[in-house]
């Protein structure tokens, strides 16, 4: 792992403890997968396959669907996030059944007003994500809707150079992908 990965990992870090953000068990996890990223062990330290490119992907799509359904597009991906929705996946959930669930969460009133619809609180449990699945039970699926694929492409591109621009701890370059992302959803509704 190189210097500025791991001084932006770090940044984060400080940056979420400053928050409260994280509880001390979160953060004793955090500096032990650093750790082992720093020294070539651990989940940081293997490739990426197919495998997990795939549920890379397909926590991307989550992420970004939890933003559009509840508002939050300033809201970051997190190591909590996608821990959550991982182990989600490893129970067997599909993505469409996460992003009911969302739909579950964010159409109940209590939840709305409490605003209790984090992507960790959601994805907390099996039992919790079950409980959304069912609350959105006479909801119809929100149809997906088609881009252009080159349109597509643009917002996966862009997509990913936000992620880098995370990684890297630059801010300022996240939030204007984030905003150019937004305007191009927008024209595409």
């Amino acid at each position: 792992m190189k210097r500025p990965a791991i001084v932006a990992q770090l940044a984060e870090l400080v940056r979420r403890i400053a928050l409260g953000d994280i509880n001390p068990s979160g953060l004793v996890a955090d500096l032990r997968e650093l750790a082992d990223a720093i020294e070539g062990k651990g989940a940081g330290a293997e490739p990426i396959g197919p495998k997990s490119q795939e549920m890379l992907d397909t926590w991307k799509r989550i992420f970004n669907y939890w933003q559009a359904a509840t508002g939050k597009n300033r809201a970051r991906p997190s190591r909590d996030k996608r821990e959550k929705v991982y182990a989600r996946l490893r129970a067997g959930f599909s993505e469409a059944e996460i992003r009911k669930a969302i739909d579950g969460c964010v159409s109940d009133e209590w939840h709305v007003e409490k605003q209790k619809f984090d992507l960790v609180y959601i994805c907390q449990s099996d039992t919790k994500l079950e409980g959304f699945i069912e609350r959105a039970g006479g909801m119809p699926d929100r149809p997906e809707r088609m881009l252009p694929d080159a349109v597509q492409a643009q917002i996966d591109s862009l997509e990913q150079k936000a992620m880098d621009a995370l990684d890297r701890g630059d801010d300022e370059t996240y939030e204007a992908v984030q905003q150019q992302i937004a305007r191009i959803q927008r024209v595409g509704e």
